[in-house]
């Protein structure tokens, strides 16, 4: 059999919706290279198994026993290229080019193994997923062979390693209920139970069963193997061990996390730092679990603390210096690689600059990570133009005085704003503008042309959305806002000249502000005035058509009121000054004059149009005379 350059291989289990994207996927590297493809069927149907001939006629029937090992071994047995490439029935490439490519160009007589990324989705709809570098491909050796029941991998995997620029589409976590998920895991738990009683010092199975742990979010079965783990290896110091070693510390902290055992987390996390054999990756993963169990535990200077020191660590990880076998390493021991994933990283910035603003040290959050939070902001403001929609922490942190998110608003041009408010309007829900009214004036230091456009809009849709049940009070609130917010932009925006005559210039909105305006600096009880200037601010703006006629009728109304009440006061004082007239004239039948034209005098000026107590000074005032 004649050499080729590559060898393709993949299990066929029957999945007949992702079995034929995977292999039509593959077409340009079977077209364009001198390749072959060998299939090894566990367990599909017929019909399927009919399809697979019109890929290859290398079709290896295989009675699956749970070993996944032994299943890709039956493939590699018959390979006869120099390279060999395998994957699953649940993913497919996006672009073979950049593999084509590395083989065309003859690079690949430069390495012994190369890497490319898998995308691998939790969920169905494919919206969440991580990528993932995965070792598929090698050059082959007498002794290159499959290990792993599951999980299985390709050794003796050494030599100089190539990473391409390509990548699968990888549904085999994307579960579709968790009843899916679960038996997903029971199988490959097993597996690797046994596994660990046979090799029982072999750290990957223990990795593994970890991570399988971690999927179903089972705390005590993450606590139980990283424990386990930690006392096969707690003497042992040599570099892949001590690789691991931050993976089973983070395994506890993670299961004592989902157990909701916050105060195991510090205590541990503060003992596992001390060992000065981990990497700077596991410190890292240290450090980010640490800093979830202080937020929960609502230790807002312990959060500071860890995530200060996260950075500090990650930087020291990025600046050393690693082989690509080193790297691939540490890709595989995903829970460490996912603590220090970018996600995770922003998540981290956000809740220190969050603990900093919180605990009132704005400043101990460092200029690098400010510049890189500001940064990650900047994004959210550009991305999709909905610029107030930050999430709440953000606004948090900026009202905190961890960097400057109103300079940051105020910079965007006009033209902006003013779509950012038709998003609003478009919205049309009052706690969206309350929402965004709030974060505002949380971070408002100072008077600008786009708050004043701002508040206008917010203050006619308000105004003209009036609350029929609102009293006279609350109108006048609710106006007052209307007309202040209008006139505000107004007189930034327009000459003194457009609020002359019917002041076309101006939009409607604002001319109807002009004659609220007026009404509120009518005298108080200048009630025609007042309706006056209603009836105008109407006319120039009908949509306040609704709301000037029951402010009409609330001016009614508290008129009425107010009469009403002079009335009853009037009537008050009248029964008052009948009872002091006849304590006047008991004094001046007593003889204390002086007295009595005291009280008439302060009677008076209560009662200046009341003809007895006239009467009773004039009479005082002639006994002194």
């Amino acid at each position: 059999m004649s050499k080729k350059i590559l060898t393709i291989s993949l299990l066929v289990s029957g999945r007949e919706k992702t079995t034929k994207k995977c292999l039509d996927s593959l077409a340009g590297l079977l077209e364009r290279l001198d390749s072959e493809l060998i299939l090894v069927d566990t367990g599909c149907g017929e019909a399927l198994r009919e399809e697979l001939y019109g890929y290859t006629d290398q079709i290896i029937p295989f009675v699956f026993c749970n070993d996944f090992a032994k299943a890709r071994n039956a493939g590699l047995e018959r390979a006869s290229g120099e390279w060999f490439l395998f994957l699953d029935d649940d993913e497919w490439f996006e672009d073979v080019g950049p593999i084509v490519e590395f083989f065309q160009s003859g690079e690949y007589r430069e390495y012994d193994q190369a890497v490319y990324r898998a995308r691998n989705y939790s969920n169905p709809e494919g919206t969440e997923y991580t990528d993932d570098w995965v070792s598929r491909m090698i050059k082959l050796e007498p002794d290159t062979r499959f290990e792993g029941r599951v999980h299985e991998s390709l050794v003796p995997a050494v030599g100089k390693c190539r990473q391409i620029d390509a990548f699968v589409h990888h549904y085999g976590y994307a579960f579709a209920d968790e009843e899916a998920k679960r038996k997903h895991f029971e199988r490959n738990a097993n597996i690797l139970l046994g596994l660990i009683e046979e090799e029982p010092d072999n750290l990957r199975w223990r990795l593994q069963l970890a991570q399988e742990y971690y999927s179903i979010r089972d705390g005590k079965g993450l606590v139980k193997t990283g424990e386990d783990a930690i006392a096969l290896i707690r003497e042992i110091d040599r570099p892949f061990i001590n690789e691991c070693r931050g993976a089973f510390y983070c395994a506890v902290l993670l299961g004592e996390f989902l157990e909701g055992k916050y105060e195991d987390v510090e205590r541990h996390c503060l003992e596992y730092m001390k060992d000065e054999r981990n990497s700077a990756q596991g410190q890292c993963s240290l450090c980010s679990t640490g800093a979830s169990g202080a937020e929960e535990r609502k230790d807002r200077a312990a959060l500071a603390r860890y995530c200060e020191l996260y950075f500090r660590y990650l930087k020291e990880h990025q600046e050393k210096e690693r082989s690509e076998q080193e790297q691939i390493i540490e890709e595989s021991i995903v829970l460490v690689k996912d603590l220090v994933s970018e996600e995770r990283q922003t998540q981290l910035r956000n809740l220190w600059a969050w603990a900093c603003a919180c605990i009132g040290e704005p400043e101990s959050f460092s200029q690098e990570q400010r510049e890189l939070l500001m940064k990650d902001v900047q994004q959210m403001i550009d991305g999709n133009g909905e610029f107030l929609f930050l999430p709440g922490g953000i606004w948090d942190i900026a009202e905190g005085g961890v960097f400057p998110l109103e300079d940051m608003l105020l910079a965007l041009p006009m033209s902006q704003w003013i779509v950012m408010v038709m998003v609003l309007q478009a919205k049309n829900s009052r706690t969206e503008w309350e929402n965004v009214q709030e974060h505002l004036s949380a971070i408002r230091t100072r008077e600008d042309l786009r708050y004043d456009y701002l508040d206008m809009h917010n203050s006619n849709l308000l105004v003209a959305a009036a609350d029929p049940d609102e009293d006279y009070e609350g109108m006048c609130r609710l106006l007052q806002y209307y007309s202040k917010s209008n006139m505000s932009f107004a007189r930034r925006v327009y000459t003194p000249a457009a609020f002359e005559g019917g002041m076309e210039m101006l939009p409607e909105s604002c001319r109807g502000a002009v004659w609220i305006e007026q009404m509120f600096e009518c005298e108080e009880q200048d009630w025609n005035g007042k309706l006056a200037c209603l009836k105008k601010s109407a006319k120039v703006w009908p949509q306040l058509g609704e709301t000037i006629k029951l402010f009409a009728k609330r001016i009614g109304e508290e008129q009425e009121r107010r009469d009403k009440a002079a009335a009853e006061a009037n009537r008050e004082l009248y029964a008052m000054a009948k009872q002091v007239k006849s304590q006047v004239k008991a004094f001046m039948d007593a003889g204390m004059n002086a007295e009595a034209l005291t009280i008439v005098r302060q009677l008076r000026t209560m009662l200046p149009n009341d003809k007895e107590t006239a009467a009773l000074e004039r009479e005082l005032n002639m006994r002194f005379s």
